[in-house]
């Protein structure tokens, strides 16, 4: 079948194989997830990639993304006059740094809603940690008269007649869940027996308590007790925070961080401002290049290897790039759907190695080459910015002179490896503009 005869030109917009049979996969996933009544079956190059019985949506979440996902589904159920909502939300603990297990349909279709997506986001206000985002496959049935699905040519936006009160139902909804799973934060009412007062002291006077004065007491009075202050105000008016007791000056510090974000050091006459977190990407992405390279990579062993069940679409993402995550550190074995990690790079020993290995395999990372160099630059890309300092965390004196000093030994030291600028140099002239 040659299905660009008529239209040649529309072949030049399609990307890989290897991309496009995973749009593919996203489109069925979405339709099968809309009518898990149906049976349904995808093949590809004659091979079976998914066959999925008739069943309830519980299940059929279940079969397309894994048995561990079944365990941590909440159930939503909620019927207003506005809407009736329904299906499944994911407990915060399973939660990632990505939104691939987001899927919102309004009468059955798919659609995508920054607005709605908001709702949903604060309802897990803190239970998520930073930057991981919650999953969720929820159903709306909405009186078609009050939708308008003709704001986008794909269809998949779609015009609420009343956005607000769709907001907030479908948060309480989501809270309500939460709070009846015992999932979101509760306050706890039960008293410490230390709080409680005795039985036999209710009916008792309570007696005031006493307070002991000394009136002759004076804070500002020199006697022996106050050495202190005249020695340190001796050692202000000596200039001992100027000077040392050999009359060399103190240095100053050349380097420190600010704001949990930044680390500033100087030469001769400028000031340098470094993104701490920008500044390590590029570390890591010249590590991971140079071992990808030669073959350098090291691997530590595990105690106990990890078992990651993966969905079709990681699963085909592991098998175009499995030898380059070979190359940087990683050794697997695979089983079918499930993944068993033996050994990890060193440098990600203190990072959740579960965690690290299935955000590589995220379903919207393309690793397309057209857009990079190479599939191991692009990985390399995507590894440093995962295992990266992350901005608001505090770093010692030496871990700031480390970034800094493995920053300007880089080939690229002014560029992150998605082309962000590393630093900025203020000059003294530049500064002294401002006074």
């Amino acid at each position: 079948m040659n299905l660009f005869y008529n239209v040649p030109a529309r072949r030049n917009f399609l990307k890989s194989d290897f991309v496009e049979l995973r749009h593919i996969i996203d489109s069925f996933t979405r339709i099968s997830l809309s009518y898990p009544n149906i049976e349904f079956n995808l093949i590809h190059n004659d091979e079976e990639l998914f066959y999925l019985k008739k069943n309830n949506l519980r299940k059929r979440i279940s079969s397309i993304f894994g048995r561990k996902i079944e365990d941590n589904l909440i159930p939503l159920n909620e019927k207003t006059s506005l809407a009736k909502i329904s299906g499944f939300i994911l407990k915060p603990q399973i939660s990632r740094k990505s939104r691939n297990n987001q899927f919102l349909f309004v009468n059955n279709r798919y659609i995508k809603s920054q607005f709605l997506n908001h709702s949903i986001n604060n309802a897990y206000d803190g239970l998520l940690k930073d930057g991981y985002y919650p999953g969720y496959f929820i159903f709306l049935e909405i009186n078609p008269s009050k939708i308008d699905v003709n704001v986008h040519p794909n269809k998949t936006e779609i015009k609420f007649e009343d956005e607000q009160n769709l907001y907030s139902i479908i948060n309480s909804s989501i809270k309500h869940s939460l709070g009846v799973y015992q999932i979101a934060p509760v306050l706890d009412f039960e008293k410490e027996p230390s709080m409680e007062l005795p039985y036999d002291s209710q009916k008792s006077l309570i007696k005031e308590p006493s307070i002991e004065v000394n009136s002759s007491f004076n804070p500002f009075e020199k006697d022996k007790n106050n050495g202190e202050w005249e020695e340190l105000e001796s050692k202000i008016e000596g200039g001992i925070f100027n000077k040392t007791n050999n009359n060399e000056e103190i240095d100053s510090p050349k380097i420190f961080q600010v704001f949990n974000k930044y680390i500033i050091t100087t030469t001769g006459s400028s000031v340098i401002i470094v993104d701490q977190s920008l500044a390590h990407q590029r570390i890591l992405y010249e590590q991971f290049l140079k071992s990808s390279a030669d073959n350098s990579s090291k691997s530590q062993k595990l105690i106990f290897p990890i078992e990651i069940e993966l969905s079709k679409n990681q699963e085909i993402v592991l098998s175009e790039i499995k030898d380059v995550i070979n190359s940087i550190g990683f050794k697997f074995t695979i089983n079918k759907r499930v993944v068993i990690i033996n050994a990890t790079p060193p440098i990600i020993s203190d990072n959740p190695v579960e965690e690290i290995f299935q955000d590589l395999l995220n379903d919207n990372n393309s690793y397309n080459i057209k857009e990079s160099f190479s599939q191991s630059d692009l990985i390399a890309k995507k590894i440093s910015k995962l295992l990266s300092i992350r901005t608001g965390k505090p770093l010692k004196l030496r871990e700031q002179q480390t970034i800094i000093n493995q920053l300007f030994s880089c080939k690229e030291p002014k560029l992150s490896p998605f082309n962000k600028q590393i630093f900025v140099t203020l000059d003294k002239k530049d500064l002294d503009k401002n006074f």
